[in-house]
């Protein structure tokens, strides 16, 4: 039995990707469920879904779903254009491997979500101002009776107010 590189190939690519599926995009729907849960605030669950890195991940499962699908189809049609079937499999590997790479940014903004105070921090780098989450966080902060998290979040919605008033 001959060994096909791109047969392999492709088999392997669609494995790490059907993993990627199977078990990460329920975790991360988890994840949003928590998040909401915890928070009770479902501006902080579309602020989330408004991230590049969650963007970007929904494009890229898109992506590799249409690879997964016509990569078969073009391996099969350039069966003796053996620089074609690497060129095929070179970009349905960036592809899965870029995939991969914004799971593992995707883990570490749902773990900025779920500790409030990475999350303040998140809130306070973010170009553009978010008063009410910040506010809504406040609220968190003191059912918790988390004084330094409330303070956090006061003292930047009180800079985020006096920059209003100066303008």
């Amino acid at each position: 039995m001959d060994f096909d590189f791109a047969d392999y190939t492709y088999s392997g690519l669609l494995g790490l990707f059907s993993a990627v599926i199977g078990m990460c995009y329920p975790l991360m729907i988890q994840a949003i469920d928590r998040i909401d849960e915890k928070y009770q605030v479902a501006r902080f669950v579309e602020l989330f879904k408004e991230e590049t890195v969650y963007v970007r991940f929904q494009k890229l499962i898109l992506l590799a779903i249409g690879f997964a699908i016509i990569a078969p189809f073009a391996l099969f049609v350039m069966k003796g254009i053996l620089w074609m079937q690497m060129f095929v499999l070179l970009c349905h590997t960036l592809v899965v491997l870029n995939l991969l790479l914004y799971v593992v940014r995707l883990y570490k903004l749902i773990l900025i979500y779920n500790d409030p105070s990475l999350f303040c921090k998140h809130l306070i780098n973010k170009p553009e101002e978010c008063l009410l989450e910040f506010i809504d966080l406040a609220k968190y902060a003191a059912k918790r009776e988390n004084i330094n998290l409330y303070n956090s979040c006061m003292r930047r919605v009180y800079e985020l107010l006096s920059k209003d008033d100066e303008l």
